[in-house]
């Protein structure tokens, strides 16, 4: 929950956060959240499934992967 008068500002720096992500992944995510409200449950698990082991194939999963074992922010390349 978020004041009104804190909405515009609120949705601005969420905004900020998630264009800090991996592009691919996030058009990745959003693909999936997309086609859930049009597929069966069993369905969009399977391309849910899908999406996250092409994700695997990405850089920029690798370089996620090693920041956080790093402990270290993530410098993705969108790759």
């Amino acid at each position: 929950m978020v004041p009104v008068a804190e909405i515009v500002e609120q949705a601005i720096a969420t905004t900020a956060v998630i264009a800090g992500y991996s592009h691919p992944i996030v058009m990745m995510i959003k693909e999936c959240v997309n086609r859930a409200a049009e597929m069966p449950l069993k369905e969009g698990l399977l391309f849910e499934r899908h999406t996250m082991h092409a994700a695997f194939a990405l850089t920029d999963q690798k370089e996620g992967m090693n920041a956080f074992l790093s402990k270290r922010p993530p410098d993705f390349s969108h790759e």
